[in-house]
């Protein structure tokens, strides 16, 4: 038997939870490409990756950060 999956809060938490979790697919798919290619990347190219994943997390956070003052100001909690 599944699990009843509960209806989205709002249009607006939907959207903002979509957003996190694309933000947060991108920083953990760039992790593992920069873990697997890190051996064979010159400093340069390692350096963009690196800067990459670093643009990745601070935008993983923004879209966490969002969704929990969305949260807050709508009483979701």
């Amino acid at each position: 038997m599944r699990p009843k999956i509960e209806p989205p809060i709002c249009r607006e938490w939907e959207r903002l939870w979509k957003a996190y979790q694309r933000a947060t697919n991108q920083h953990v798919n760039l992790i593992g490409a920069l873990n697997k290619a890190s051996a064979s990347l010159g400093k340069d190219e390692a350096r963009r990756r690196i800067a990459e994943v670093s643009a990745a997390e601070f935008s993983r956070k923004a879209a966490r950060e969002a969704l929990d003052a969305h949260q807050v100001e709508s009483g979701h909690r």
